[in-house]
């Protein structure tokens, strides 16, 4: 029995520790202004298997419920925050290609005034790619999915479809009428087929 309350001791020590670790890992400051995901994917993983350990006592002993629903609460602060910066990230694409794509109207329009008259072919279609995220940033986004990851396949199913939905959105509004209108088309075409 000592060589297990030792064993379970040690675990408690890790476990008390990981969970401090994961908060600091968390926390955004002014001299952190995005959490350490790379430490928090690692201290995720291991914050989940050492609660484990602990299952049984969760009904027993308050304190445990209480390391556990800390815990929680620093996964759901985590993973809002990944939302809102790919969310974020994406805006900034969004906006960056609406000002390529500004850019690249201005140039053409430039392009046929100085080439009125002359019949020099132009490639109207020429779009400038976007330049990638920073390598900093990129890391940051590779990290932030490494905490997806840890927080389970039910989380990264989640996240995927938030991402898809959110990036969708757009085309949705552009390509899906709104019911009113849909159901002005479809009054349309009934009266067209009489």
């Amino acid at each position: 029995h000592l060589q297990r309350t030792i064993t379970a001791l040690k675990r408690l020590h890790m476990l008390l520790h990981a969970a401090e670790q994961l908060r600091m890992a968390a926390m955004v400051t002014p001299r952190q202004p995005i959490p350490r995901y790379e430490a928090a994917a690692h201290l995720v993983d291991a914050t989940r298997l050492l609660l484990g350990h602990f299952e049984g006592y969760m009904n027993s002993v308050p304190k445990m419920r209480q390391v556990r629903d800390a815990v929680g609460m620093i996964k759901g602060q985590l993973w809002e925050g990944i939302v809102k910066l790919f969310h974020e990230m994406g805006q900034q694409q969004q906006q960056q290609q609406q000002q390529q794509e500004l850019m690249n109207n201005e140039n053409m329009a430039e392009n046929s005034e100085e080439n009125d008259g002359e019949s020099k072919s132009i490639d109207n279609n020429m779009v400038m790619p976007l330049p990638p995220p920073s390598p900093m940033v990129q890391k940051t986004l590779a990290d932030a999915c490494l905490v997806v990851e840890a927080l389970g396949p039910k989380s990264k199913e989640r996240f995927i479809t938030d991402f898809i939905a959110d990036h969708l959105r757009e085309y949705d509004q552009l390509y899906n009428p709104s019911p009113a209108a849909a159901m002005s088309l479809k009054g349309k075409s009934a009266a067209g087929n009489k």
